[in-house]
């Protein structure tokens, strides 16, 4: 059918004719939609005027088809006072000022919650035409003004505004304007009127061509970015006149409450089609959707690419992790949750200081993905893994998402500073070109500073000192949070070095997986000590599920009192990424720098190498990977620093030909005066894993789930539990179930341990002369030594030394019986004492625990034999004796006479070899005539030669031949017999 729809409506002023004062009413129309009604039952119906004209005759009080006249007078237009103006559409149009309004009427209403919407020419008509005496020095119809629709009961119900338009200044020209609209009642009159009109009086509006009427919830205008590369920001606005609050859901879980939501970095599962619904009042509109395109673009990055906001604590119920700085992070993008620190050390003023009693959740890490963000509370979509602890410095970070990759320059992170920060991550879901360097060197944990410069005092043996002591350097930064009661002096901070003792010792390099190089001893003008920083310990990693990722410990401070010293250097951070492939030529550095030398006071130590963690299951190109420590600083007379120990590079696969790895420790300071490092060490060598899963709970989180909270609670005495108001006494693990605890019911289990104040009892035993070490102090009396003691929890405890002086032994008595020759047995025995043992020890690696020892003696055991008596682990003086043979003569040294005289006076009548050496040696003797006939032989066991041959005859006076063989040699000559 045909809707005709035209009027014109006109008020006239004060001084016309009653014929016209009628305008001066609020004339009203109604104007009935024959099939409206039926549009209007369906929400998803659409009116569209065939004619959509306001046509009828020309004149007041003339009724366009469609229309009914409730009162007062219309005015049709053209022609009628004169206007010249033709319609937008068709022939004629309505035409109404500022105190009158026209209505349309719906019988059924126009429907709680149900949009209107359509088009309508509005045109401003000029009434002071030439011959218009009415109208002509009145000037109407050329002021700018505004027309208004209210929702009524009634005509010229004007219950509740529904819409406004904006100012309308056009003459002549027709203006198309949209109008949408929603109601919060079931009006059944719609009144249009012009509204106040802040430029003057008498503006006449003509309207025309009213058409697209549509009548439903309305939908919600969508626009935004519909096409990103993987890792830009995806930006979406939504739009709908009078909306209360807006509602989003999309791909990955997305949902979000904002009007105009943005993801921060996208990925490839953030594409996909966003829907919006909005609210207004009650009322909820048709929803509207855009459809989103990630590409996988090739990006160029550097410079900084995360952001970092400190953990305030955990809503475990919502399954959210409470951050400071919500505003950097976006629903549906993926952030990497890590705990910095969070160990317990050993506290005590001993070497042992800083060794890790409990790693606690120091170096917990997993990529989370954020569901939604309300407020500071960042709701996560899967269970967490780890357990984290808020003291022990957590951190949010943004993870950045990437196609392939360009790292054209220095990619970097933001510094440690103590609460965020030393963590460079991302994600591509392609290749990794790396042509530039990433660098996290000197972004791990903060150097020790050197000591505050005072006059020196030798030998200062403390393990710990206060900041400002005068007396060590400061620690470098570990995996523990130490007091500051506690944080200068040589001990080491877990991966963090020691600073050096006063005077002038070194300060220690910092740790990672391998560990701190020790600093240089004092200087030399003090007595010989070993005062240098402790290096820091070597972390304990481990290669499976649930690893953990540290950052390389900062160098300790030197000592000084002439205002050179040097301060320790940082640690490296920590590079962790994801994608499938990462081809060179550049570098990743997470390597600790060098410490700077000094000349007149201790040098600091340098900082621990980073971690690398790559899940990247191929890597090539030329890369060089670093994870070094750096080198100690160098000095004249005084400490060198300490190496720094390497890190680690931890991989998928092994890392083929092609790819360089540096890990190494670094060299020790030197010591120019001595050429020596004088005490100071270097680092320890990092390490290469391989077969690196990165931490990620892929369990989903259900709303319905019952918590299950553990507190750790370290305490000196009694603790009162606030959950149920119970005083607890001893160490042990407790639970309190809570019902509806945040609209779910929870499990609260209390992990305590009572760390009482206590007395101890120490026995010590030493031997005399011995000195017993204990607390830093020497002792070698008998007696009872009390020590108060500070704990890293902060519960002093009283320990007392009991300590025992041994009587040292009286040496042995040490016997050893008479040898002959080689082979014989020997005995070496002591006097036997009642309660004590005996060791000996002596030639050719002899030991014996008895007091009495046979055996043979041969070249190689004849010596000095030593013995010593021990009793209560207190050993004697030693004793000594020596064993050797009686005959111990060669015949080597025998000189053979050259006369015997055989004639029985006793005098020189025979050769008697074996008498004269007492050798025990074996030798054959022959004496020849001059005939060179064998005259006589004879051995060791023969009857000396007594002048007579063989046969017993008496040998002629004459010159004979002799030839003597013995064991290691012969000699031969002439002898004179002489009767």
């Amino acid at each position: 059918m045909q809707l005709a729809l035209k009027y014109r409506m006109i008020q006239k002023l004060n001084h016309i004719t009653p014929f016209f004062k009628c305008y001066f009413y609020h004339l009203l129309l109604v104007f009935s939609f024959i099939t409206l009604t039926n549009f209007w039952n369906s929400l998803n119906g659409q009116i569209i005027f065939s004619n959509p004209s306001f046509e009828g005759n020309p004149g007041a009080a003339i009724s366009p088809p469609s229309w009914s006249i409730c009162s007062g007078t219309p005015d049709v237009q053209p022609s009628f006072f004169g206007t010249t103006q033709v319609p937008s559409d068709g022939n004629t149009y309505l035409g109404f000022h500022h105190e009158e309004s026209v209505s349309a009427n719906f019988p059924n209403g126009i429907g709680v919650c149900t949009g209107l919407q359509f088009s309508i020419d509005v045109s401003i008509v000029p009434l002071d035409v030439p011959g218009n005496s009415t109208w002509e020095d009145n000037y109407m119809g050329v002021n700018p003004g505004y027309i208004c629709i209210y929702g009524g009961y009634s005509p010229c119900d004007f219950q509740q505004l529904l819409w406004q338009s904006d100012l309308i200044t056009n003459v002549l020209d027709w203006q198309t304007i949209q109008v949408q609209l929603t109601s919060t009642e079931n009006y059944t009159y719609l009144n249009f009127a012009p509204c106040v009109n802040p430029y003057g009086s008498w503006t006449y509006f003509g309207i025309d061509n009213i058409q697209d009427v549509i009548t439903a919830p309305l939908p919600v205008n969508v626009s935004g970015d519909q096409s990103v590369c993987i890792g830009e920001s995806i930006n979406m606005n939504a739009s709908l006149e009078g909306a209360s609050s807006y509602s989003w859901i999309g791909p990955n879980g997305f949902s979000s409450n904002e009007q105009n939501p943005t993801i921060l970095s996208s990925s490839i599962s953030s594409a996909g089609t966003y829907t919006v619904t909005a609210t207004t009042d009650t009322c909820q509109s048709l929803p509207g959707t855009i459809e989103i395109t990630v590409n996988d673009c090739a990006v160029n990055i550097s410079g900084v690419v995360n952001q970092y906001s400190p953990v305030l604590g955990f809503e475990q119920c919502n399954n959210s992790i409470v951050v400071s700085n919500p505003e950097y992070f976006s629903v549906g993008s993926r952030a990497l949750i890590v705990q910095m620190k969070g160990a317990t050390i050993d506290s005590s003023n001993s070497p042992s200081f800083g060794n890790i009693l409990d790693l606690g959740n120091a170096g917990n890490y997993e990529f989370v993905n954020i569901n939604a963000i309300n407020g500071n509370n960042i709701q996560i979509e899967n269970y967490l893994l780890n357990n984290y602890t808020i003291n022990g410095l957590v951190q949010l970070i943004t993870v950045p998402q990437y196609g392939d990759l360009i790292i054209s320059d220095t990619l970097t992170c933001m510094p440690w500073n103590g609460q965020i920060g030393g963590v460079l991550v991302f994600e591509s879901s392609g290749t990794v070109q790396l042509n530039n360097v990433i660098d996290l060197s000197e972004k791990g944990f903060r150097p020790g500073s050197s000591s505050i410069n005072a006059p020196y005092l030798c030998s200062q043996l403390d393990y710990f000192y206060p900041l400002g002591s005068t007396y060590g350097g400061n620690k470098g930064e570990g995996i523990c949070q130490l007091p500051n009661t506690i944080i200068n002096g040589r001990g080491k901070n877990v991966n963090g070095g020691g600073g050096g003792n006063d005077t002038n010792s070194g300060g220690a390099g910092g740790s990672n997986y391998g560990s701190g190089g020790r600093g240089g001893n004092q200087w030399t003008g003090c007595p010989s000590l070993p005062l240098g920083g402790e290096g820091g310990q070597p972390l304990p990693y481990n290669n499976g599920l649930l690893n953990r990722l540290f950052l390389g410990g900062g160098g300790g401070g030197g000592h000084q009192n002439d205002g050179v010293a040097t301060p320790g250097t940082r640690g490296a951070g920590i590079v962790i990424f994801r994608a499938n492939e990462l081809i060179g030529p550049g570098q990743i550095l997470a390597n600790s720098l060098n410490a700077l030398a000094s000349t007149g006071d201790g040098s600091g130590g340098s900082g621990g190498g980073g971690t690398v963690a790559l899940e990247v299951p191929l890597i090539s190109g030329g890369i060089t990977i670093n994870v070094s420590g750096g080198n100690g600083g160098s000095n004249n007379s005084h400490g060198p620093g300490g190496g720094g120990g390497g890190g680690l590079i931890w991989t998928v696969n092994p890392i083929g030909t092609g790819v360089n790895l540096l890990f190494s420790g670094g060299q020790s300071g030197f010591h120019s005066q001595s050429g020596t490092s004088h005490g100071a060490t270097e680092g320890d060598s990092g390490a290469v894993f391989t077969n690196l899963v990165l931490n990620e709970s892929f369990i989903p989180w259900s709303p319905s789930d019952t918590l299950l909270t553990t507190l750790i609670v370290s305490q000196c005495e009694n603790y009162l539990w606030p959950v149920n108001n119970q005083l607890y006494t001893a160490s042990g693990i407790y639970s309190v179930n809570i019902n509806a605890q945040n609209g779910c019911d929870s499990t609260v289990i209390l992990d305590l341990t009572i760390h009482p104040t206590w007395d101890t009892l120490i026995s010590g035993t030493i031997c005399q002369g011995e000195q017993f070490e204990f607390n830093g102090s020497f002792y070698s009396s008998e007696g009872i030594f009390p020590v108060i003691l500070s704990s890293v929890n902060g519960c002093d405890s009283t320990v007392t030394l009991n300590l025992t002086v041994n009587p040292t032994p009286l040496s042995p008595v040490l016997y050893s019986s008479l040898v002959n020759c080689p082979g014989e047995t020997v005995t070496l025995s002591a006097d036997s004492v009642y309660g004590h043992s005996i060791y000996w020890s002596g030639p050719n690696n002899f030991t014996s625990e008895s007091y009495l020892n046979t055996f043979f003696l041969t070249n190689d055991f004849v010596g000095e034999y030593s013995a010593i008596l021990s009793e209560n682990n207190c050993d004697s003086p030693p004793s000594t004796i020596n064993t050797s043979f009686i005959y111990d003569k060669s015949l080597d040294d025998y000189s053979f006479p050259n006369v015997i005289t055989p004639n029985n006076d006793g005098i020189n009548d025979k050769i008697e070899i074996d008498l004269f050496d007492q050798s025990c040696e074996i030798f054959e003797l022959k004496i020849l005539n001059r005939w060179g006939n064998i005259v006589y032989e004879g051995n060791e066991n023969s009857s000396p030669f007594n002048g007579f041959d063989k046969q017993g005859t008496k040998l002629n006076d004459g010159i004979y031949f002799y030839r003597l063989n013995y064991s290691y040699g012969a000699k031969e000559g002439f002898i004179h017999i002489i009767n």
